[in-house]
């Protein structure tokens, strides 16, 4: 599309935090700002379904290293391309204006311009309704790469202008742990301690289960050491549910809470198979499992937004784990 300049000018990509929306957003600012990136991608992608070429050397990626262009990009100073989240609302309103007086101008190296919106669910109504102008009235040669985790959350008339995708995790672990290791060892962790590199080699299957094969979100929880307070937690929710527990499993939980919503959604996913769940199993008791995380789930949110002490919320979802057991027992 970008070579027969048939492309529409406004695109939402949509999915859950850590799909790699931005990630998708800054491949396709690179092929738009830069025909000869765009051409080398081109051959390797008609090489590859020949079934000439399996993957792309260092050595073809590091001339584009050098590259003023993809340079300019990678630091955000291309003038030809806008990047702005709508995470801080005084920013995005001033931020709408300069590019809509920059997109009244000649682009700078007189090919596309890139505008990359990201958390576009954020926006007020006032932001909403600047950016709704431009969308409304395209510029010739300019793309809108917009992302939001819901489209539902995004205003229905900015949605209406936009070419929609929806992007969906990995579904095979075998892909993802190819795709994560790889990431993990040429990119993300080449600098770091050997037990990381450790963790990227061994934890790619439960990091395909906590993410839903959301790579970016698998990154993040390696690297920010989430991802060993998660798995803490899941063993923790499963001695406490189903096994033999201790007073030290519920302090798991009460140092964990901002944690929990995830940590049991996850192990009620992988834990049960939702066909053998229901056979044999009295409809009371998956009731009170759907009003017990109800009933968290309501905590936690009243946790984040009030401030309260985040103990006596982790002691609440522990006391209501346990009586779900006892319900189980019985």
């Amino acid at each position: 599309m970008l070579d027969s300049g048939k492309i529409p000018h406004a695109w939402l990509f949509v999915g859950d935090d850590g799909i790699g929306k931005r990630t998708l957003c800054f491949q396709i600012a690179r092929m738009a700002l830069c025909e000869e990136y765009r051409k080398f991608f081109k051959n390797i992608n008609k090489e590859t379904e020949s079934g000439m070429r399996s993957d792309i050397s260092k050595a073809q990626m590091e001339k584009f290293t050098l590259n003023r262009a993809i340079s300019q990009i990678s630091s955000l100073c291309h003038p030809d391309l806008f990047f702005l989240s709508a995470e801080q609302e005084s920013v995005i309103v001033d931020s709408v204006r300069r590019i809509i007086d920059a997109l009244n101008k000649t682009a700078f190296y007189g090919g596309y311009r890139v505008v990359i919106i990201c958390k576009a669910q954020m926006l007020s109504n006032h932001s909403a309704n600047n950016l709704l102008k431009i969308l409304e009235e395209p510029f010739a040669n300019t793309l809108f790469l917009i992302t939001a985790d819901k489209s539902s959350a995004v205003i229905p008339t900015i949605m209406s202008r936009c070419c929609l995708k929806t992007l969906n995790g990995i579904s095979d672990i075998g892909v993802f742990q190819s795709v994560f290791k790889s990431l993990c060892k040429k990119e993300i962790l080449r600098d770091c301690d050997q037990y990381m590199q450790d963790m990227a080699t061994h934890a790619s299957s439960k990091l395909f289960e906590y993410t839903s094969g959301r790579i970016g979100a698998a990154l993040r929880m390696l690297e920010s050491g989430e991802f060993d307070r998660m798995r803490d937690s899941i063993t923790a929710i499963d001695n406490i549910v189903l096994g033999s527990y201790s007073f030290a499993d519920i302090e798991v939980l009460v140092e964990n809470v901002f944690l929990l919503e995830s940590a049991i959604m996850i192990w009620w996913r992988n834990k049960f198979d939702l066909n053998q769940i229901f056979t044999g199993m009295r409809p009371t008791v998956v009731l009170s499992w759907y009003q017990t995380f109800s009933r968290v789930k309501r905590a936690i949110a009243v946790l984040n937004s009030c401030h309260l002490d985040g103990r006596s919320v982790g002691y609440f979802v522990a006391g209501s784990l346990i009586e779900f057991r006892l319900l189980i027992k019985s």
